[in-house]
């Protein structure tokens, strides 16, 4: 009488581990960031670097995609400033950062759009202060003094392209 259950139970086990295996296949074979977790090369369409990014204003995230080597992507907050577009790193220290620093072509996805772009660290208080007004606007988050010291802004422009 205990053997039907036993097969049963078995037959459980198995299939949760088909479903584990499954699901590590599928987040392996993904080359976009999955919330935290980062990833690869991002994928999309190219798109024209756009004058104005009012359209991104109802983004809460973007997908970066830094060192193109061997593409590392992550999940981001970004907001545009005219033609300007801006990401910030809590701590210039993290992998995506310093990846940025060593090599700054990046790759821009908003809406499986792609944007080349050339990021570069904001470093006068004269643009700081208005994109961190504007973060903070957007996000609704208080100055850290953790991020005065650790993090940074940087501002994305279009990467020229060779002709």
């Amino acid at each position: 009488m205990l053997r039907p259950y036993r097969e049963i139970n078995e037959m459980r086990n198995c299939s949760k581990e088909l479903g584990s295996l499954a699901l590590g296949v599928a987040l392996f074979g993904c080359s976009a960031p999955i919330g935290p977790i980062p990833g690869g090369t991002l994928s999309g369409e190219l798109a024209s670097w756009p004058e104005n990014w009012a359209h991104v204003e109802d983004r809460e995230n973007v997908l970066l995609q830094t060192n193109p080597e061997d593409p590392y992507s992550v999940t981001i907050w970004g907001l545009g400033l005219g033609s300007d577009f801006y990401i910030a790193a809590s701590k210039r220290t993290n992998r995506w950062a310093q990846y940025l620093e060593a090599d700054p072509s990046v790759v821009l996805n908003v809406d499986g759009k792609l944007y080349e772009a050339t990021a570069s660290r904001v470093s006068g208080a004269e643009e700081a202060l208005p994109v961190s007004v504007a973060f903070r606007a957007k996000y609704d988050v208080q100055g850290h003094r953790d991020f005065e010291n650790e993090g940074s802004f940087y501002r994305l422009t279009a990467r020229a392209t060779a002709n």
